[in-house]
């Protein structure tokens, strides 16, 4: 049996998902392993037509039969269209993790009964408050809102603003200014409610404050604890993707007053990037090599293959590098120019070179020169001798082995 069959009847018959007047869609990320022959099959729940963020099955399927899953469907009662439990029952992690911060903050503040006159805080006093600060200083914001009006979400995406800017001025802006924030958004809708698909209301927002690009903005069900603590119950939320500048959040914000944030996910990497000096510019190199897939050189062929950097993690290319930072200058005055366009396998990522005595240096071991055009292509024909011969057919293709060593190892860094 088709293995999408198999996980049709068993979402319907064992889980028992036609009980809930509910439904799921099985994801576009479902796929069948080549290597195992099991079948990953993910289905996302919906309820009312609105999908549960946090609902999903995941089912392994192999020779038609089930052979493991995992389930955090809700599974309580119905839910009448676009109902919500009251938001302001719910408990608030930030709110009781802020108070631990503020309460740790002033033992420690307040650690000694003798404070002397004038005395300066200590590094860990001076750590907890800029922790407690720049984590909680927005968490009790009020919210400007129509009690009466889930369905407009610009209340929600403006507490959300204000939360998560680092610009504390356009925080209070938006909070003192909400009106003008909120009628200065541009709404568009981005679904049809054609026959058959999901009711699930989405749109994008653009001129929302501290965005970079437009936000996309979805109605959607997540579980949170009920009242009793033993089950769950699904709050209507809207869903938020907001790209800016150092962050790029996905968040969850009840569609209800006060728009409490019940969850928040950054996609942005932690680290800074510095502004990079502009490079001049050089002609693209090429490579003969064994392109990236190829595991064993008996098993495919090579091919012209260009200087395919990533623009994050080599804003400059394979072959440019500052002067400050090349160990060949080093205990020497360096050229007026910032960076040094190399023709060999030296450049900003990757020093690659012979190294047959297998000795530490290698500043001055041979590499290959491509010369201006940088096209990196050497003969590789080596044929198959005794061991005695080995290393001498080896060294007839050192070029061709150095640029594959630069090649490969550069597309490992951009990874």
């Amino acid at each position: 049996m088709d293995p999408m069959d198999v996980a049709r009847i068993f979402l319907d018959d064992v889980l028992n998902t036609r009980s809930l007047s509910a439904s799921y869609k099985i994801r576009d990320d479902s796929y069948t392993d080549k290597n195992t022959g099991v079948t990953h099959v993910y289905a996302r729940q919906l309820i009312n037509g609105i999908e549960v963020v946090d609902g999903d099955v995941n089912i392994n399927i192999k020779d038609g039969m089930v052979i493991s899953y995992g389930n955090s469907f809700y599974n309580g009662p119905a839910l009448a269209p676009f109902s919500s439990p009251s938001v302001n029952t719910l408990r608030d992690p930030r709110q009781e993790a802020c108070d631990e911060l503020y309460e740790s903050t002033n033992s420690l503040r307040f650690m000694s009964d003798q404070v002397p006159m004038g005395a300066k805080p200590t590094a860990d006093q001076l750590d907890a408050e800029h922790i407690l600060r720049t984590n909680c200083e927005m968490v009790d914001l009020p919210s400007h809102h129509n009690d009466e009006d889930m369905a407009d979400f610009r209340p929600a995406l403006l507490k959300l603003m204000a939360t998560v800017t680092p610009d504390s001025q356009l925080a209070s802006d938006i909070l003192n200014n909400f009106p003008s924030h909120r009628d200065a958004m541009v709404i568009t809708p981005t679904d049809h409610f054609a026959p058959g698909e999901d009711y699930s209301p989405s749109f994008v927002v653009d001129k929302v404050p501290d965005a970079v690009n437009p936000v996309k903005a979805k109605l959607a069900y997540v579980q949170v604890p009920d009242e009793s603590g033993t089950g769950s119950e699904l709050l209507l939320v809207w869903q938020f993707e907001v790209e800016m500048q150092d962050n790029w959040y996905s968040a969850s914000v009840s569609a209800s007053a006060p728009h409490k944030i019940m969850s928040i996910v950054d996609w942005a990497s932690d680290a800074p990037y510095a502004p990079v000096p502009k490079v001049p510019a050089a002609e693209q190199a090429t490579y003969n090599v064994f392109h990236w897939g190829v595991n064993d050189p008996a098993c495919g062929e090579r091919s012209v293959e260009k200087e395919n950097f990533d623009a994050l993690p080599s804003p400059v290319g394979w072959h440019a590098i500052p002067y400050s930072n090349d160990p060949s200058f080093k205990g020497v005055k360096p050229p007026s120019d910032f960076w040094r366009n190399t023709t060999t396998t030296w450049g900003n990522n990757v020093f690659a070179q012979e190294n047959w005595e297998g000795q530490n240096s290698f500043i001055d071991n041979y590499r290959p020169d491509a010369g201006k055009g940088k096209a990196f292509d050497f003969t590789y024909d080596p044929q198959e001798t005794e061991k005695p011969e080995a290393m001498d057919e080896a060294q007839k293709y050192i070029n061709a082995t150095i640029s594959q060593l630069f090649y490969t190892t550069n597309l490992v860094h951009d990874l």
